[in-house]
């Protein structure tokens, strides 16, 4: 995708760095090219000695801030004779890696995760209901009939990640890239919170997931809706009882 910062795209300048904290430097510049349009996705960064001297600064503090790059999902550092660092299209799972951290330090609770999954899942079905395709409404039907199959066998664990996965297919339906990536993000946080406490191992999902399926079919967004939030609900106060001390993470 074009930068909608430059209409023709620029020679890579990497200036000097001059930072308190050096490595900062390094990832500032670097995040400032890819948004002014001198790095694209699978551009190869220069090899660490080269780019310590055009930015003129020490070996060691490239390497902190490539490494640092590499956690914020900017560049994929490769090993052996064809590897280094590339800038990558992003990966989306950072999202929910800070957001999981968050969690672990208190900085937000369940709660606070489960009232934002209530409100994005009204937006991504109202969405849904509007640009969803054919293909869109055969890869959810194929979803919760994979989720049957497995409840049906007792497979209990595969069954609710199938049930998490849903809200991905379903945001996908949005072909809205962004809302797609936070709701990946949000199903990401509560799969951690089922493989620790537990499946649901009652139908009450697949139940629900079928008559949804109906109003999604039907486009009427309101029905759909009422059906995921009393499924939401039902779930998130089916695991607090649950848990035996406070979910924070």
């Amino acid at each position: 995708m074009e930068t909608p910062f430059a209409t023709a795209r620029p020679e890579p300048e990497y200036r000097p760095v001059r930072s308190v904290r050096t490595f900062e430097g390094v990832v500032e510049r670097i995040r400032a090219m890819i948004g002014e349009g001198h790095l694209k996705p699978g551009d190869k960064l220069p090899a660490e000695r080269d780019l310590s001297a055009r930015l003129g600064i020490g070996r060691n503090a490239v390497r902190e801030g490539l490494r640092a790059l590499e956690q914020a999902g900017i560049v994929d550092l490769r090993p052996g004779k064809t590897g280094g660092a590339f800038v990558t299209s992003g990966r989306t799972n950072v999202i929910s890696e800070n957001m999981g951290d968050l969690l672990s330090l208190g900085k937000i609770s369940f709660e606070d995760l489960w009232d934002t999954r209530l409100l994005l899942a009204d937006v991504v079905i109202r969405l849904a209901v509007e640009r969803m395709t054919e293909d869109d409404l055969a890869a959810l039907k194929a979803n919760v009939a994979r989720a049957r199959a497995l409840y049906d066998s007792g497979r209990l664990r595969e069954k609710s990640r199938c049930n998490i996965e849903f809200h991905d297919v379903l945001a996908a339906a949005t072909h809205n890239p962004l809302l797609a990536v936070f709701m990946t993000s949000m199903a990401d946080l509560v799969r951690r919170f089922t493989e620790q406490l537990g499946s649901d191992p009652g139908p009450e999902t697949l139940q629900s997931r079928e008559r949804l399926l109906d109003a999604l079919q039907a486009r009427d967004a309101e029905a759909a809706i009422a059906e995921m939030r009393a499924d939401l609900i039902r779930v998130h106060d089916f695991y607090k009882s649950l848990a035996r001390t406070p979910i924070t993470g």
